[in-house]
C-alpha cells in the first residue's frame, strides 16, 4: 500500500489528497432481511456509528496513526463515489 503512494508524482498525490470516498454498506440491509436478522441501530463501537444508515464519508488518502506513512487503499465493494473535498 505504501509503495503505490510513494511512486505517485507530487501532483497526483496532491490531487488524491483532495478526494473523499463514500463508504456504503447498504447491502447489509438486504442480507439482514433475507436472513430475518434485523441490524442493530444502537451504537456499534462508536457513538457516531448508530442508526440504520450504513454510510460514511472519509478521505481516500490518510496518514496511518502508527507509522505516520500514507497508504492508498479503497475497498471497491463499499465505495460508491469519489468526491473532491
Amino acid at each position: 500500500m505504501y509503495e503505490i503512494y510513494d511512486r505517485l508524482s507530487p501532483a497526483m498525490a496532491s490531487f488524491l489528497e483532495t478526494l473523499t470516498a463514500v463508504h456504503d454498506a447498504k447491502f447489509f440491509h438486504d442480507e439482514a432481511a433475507r436472513l430475518g436478522q434485523p441490524l442493530r441501530t444502537i451504537p456499534r463501537g462508536s457513538p457516531l456509528n448508530q442508526g440504520s444508515a450504513l454510510e460514511a464519508v472519509h478521505p481516500v488518502i490518510r496518514t496511518n496513526r502508527e507509522t505516520q506513512r500514507i497508504p492508498k487503499r479503497v475497498a471497491k465493494r463499499y465505495c460508491t463515489d469519489d468526491k473532491q473535498r
